[in-house]
């Protein structure tokens, strides 16, 4: 029995100091998770804040370099011209709400107001710069009819009201803002962007400065919220981790798998062009409803016969040094289905698009011209469009769309609104159309804020003496108010989607049917 009993106080001794072990180990693994979540959390306050800090900053710097732009030109204080620059600047800027021009000491025109009826005195800055830049914070300022407290940025002659980034609601951290002047010890709070409801004295915090500039956010999260939020996550942290850890691991390899059979195919199938096949999409003169032009765009499906979107293997093309190859392929394909058709209708236009790649390939005048030159096609049927999103300022590929356009071959911006091009670069490259993106056609019929832009785009393409192309169209009131604004070609779902060739020919002659019949005396 004392055997028996002996063993047994041995197996307990043994049991207990095994949960002992175990327990002190999953004390010291959960002490450990808290210590490492805690520490990623805060991390991850510091990126937010940083992020937010460098918005702001950028978002500063914006309007730093609007202004100097502004107050180098020579253009009297609101005048036609001058109006239309800073109009122009604050369509072309992500960040600014409005710009106002002074004369002598006193706002006078802004680009939503226009020329004011009376002065507006700005008022004391709270901050002057070492450069003599001056700052209002949480300022009344008059914008668009109405009154509003707002950060308004004063340089020289003229002053910016940048419009900085909003917390969306429902979030648990209290973020504030701040302006610290280099000249004395004052901080004027220039946002609080959340407060959470129930203030809780216990709090983890964190904070990003640029001490140069003198801007700070801040951000404190309540250790109550961080208890509620992440209690589920706390919970779950372990299994949770590892399970998506592997998760995330399976599909980012399948993703990069997937990414590089596409790549595989594609090189394969612009090799070979099995896959490829081309849509037109038909470009209209709105004034009499006759199909004018149409659109040359590659659709490519992968071995599967599943179709890839275009916004998918385009970029993978560029990426790739392989975009030259795709408009190749398309000039090719153009070439051998419309050559014919624009030899018989020289009034009608080919759009092809190009990337800023193909300006360094000596091949793409030479392919121009032996598809369709030299077989009778008149160079101004042939419009190269290249995207504003990748036009620079710099004169690279420049030298090559001159040649083009001396050759008589039109050269339209494509998508504009959506890039950073310059009135400079507008001007200074040999563009004969200018296309408006989508985005600024949808919402004209209400009143949307950047619709509301697209008469100063139009005037920009008249002041530069290029035709214009309006995108997307989608609806009668959309075509009607374009007509108001004597824009001639429009493209988008009310006429046609993109076709294949033969509804492409089967619309223009329907086109041309309607036009014969609504003629006089046909």
């Amino acid at each position: 029995m004392q055997s028996r009993a002996y063993d047994l106080s041995r197996k307990s001794r043994v049991t207990w100091h095994a949960l002992l072990a175990g327990g002190a180990t999953t004390f010291l693994l959960i002490g450990l998770a808290l210590v490492m979540f805690f520490m990623l959390l805060r991390q991850g306050m510091v990126h937010n804040a940083e992020t937010l800090l460098n918005q702001w900053l950028a978002i500063f710097d914006e309007s730093r370099r609007v202004l100097l732009r502004l107050n180098a030109l020579d253009a009297p204080t609101c005048s036609p011209q001058m109006l239309r620059v800073m109009r122009y600047e604050a369509f072309q800027a992500n960040h600014i709400k409005d710009i106002g021009a002074f004369r002598p000491g006193k706002m006078v025109c802004t680009t939503g107001l226009g020329v004011l009826p009376e002065p507006f005195d700005e008022g004391t800055p709270q901050i002057v710069t070492e450069e003599g830049y001056k700052i209002h914070v949480n300022t009344p300022m008059l914008i668009s009819g109405l009154r509003e407290s707002a950060t308004i940025l004063h340089i020289g002659r003229f002053n910016a009201i940048p419009s900085f980034p909003r917390a969306a609601a429902g979030g648990m951290d209290e973020i504030n803002v701040s302006l610290h002047d280099p000249g004395s010890d004052k901080a004027f709070f220039l946002r609080q962007m959340y407060v959470p409801r129930s203030p809780d004295r216990l709090s983890l915090n964190a904070a990003a400065c640029d001490s140069v500039r003198g801007l700070c956010v801040s951000i404190r999260r309540p250790w109550r919220a961080i208890a509620e939020k992440e209690a589920f996550t706390l919970t779950l942290m372990a299994l949770g981790g590892i399970t998506g850890g592997g998760l995330a691991g399976t599909l980012a390899a399948q993703a990069k798998n997937r990414r590089r059979t596409l790549l595989r195919q594609l090189r394969r199938s612009l090799a070979t062009g099995d896959g490829f096949t081309l849509a037109y999409q038909p470009i209209i003169d709105i004034r009499g409803g006759q199909c004018v032009g149409a659109e040359a765009l590659a659709r490519w499906a992968d071995d599967t016969g599943t179709p890839v979107p275009p916004d998918v293997f385009v970029p993978l093309a560029e990426e790739n040094g392989l975009v030259s190859r795709l408009t190749g392929l398309v000039i090719a394909r153009a070439s051998h289905d419309l050559r014919e058709f624009l030899c018989a209708r020289r009034d009608f236009l080919l759009c092809i698009n190009i990337s800023a790649d193909d300006l360094f390939e000596a091949d793409l005048e030479a392919m121009l011209e032996t598809r369709f030159l030299d077989h009778g096609v008149a160079p101004r049927q042939i419009v190269l469009e290249l995207t504003e999103r990748r036009l620079t300022d710099e004169i690279i590929g420049k030298a090559t769309l001159d040649r083009l356009r001396t050759r008589g071959l039109g050269i339209a911006i494509d998508d504009f609104g959506t890039g950073y091009s310059s009135l400079a670069s507008l001007r200074d490259f040999p563009f004969t159309e200018l296309k408006i993106d989508r985005s600024f056609v949808h919402g004209i019929d209400d009143g949307a804020i950047k619709a509301s832009l697209l008469p100063q785009i139009v005037d920009i393409a008249r002041t530069l003496s290029l035709d214009v192309i309006a995108e997307g169209v989608e609806t009668d009131l959309e075509e009607a108010l374009l007509k108001d604004l004597q824009v001639v070609r429009a493209q988008g779902w009310l006429y046609s989607p993109a076709v294949g060739l033969a509804d492409l020919l089967g619309l223009v002659a329907r086109c041309e049917e309607a036009e014969a019949s609504a003629t006089p005396g046909s």
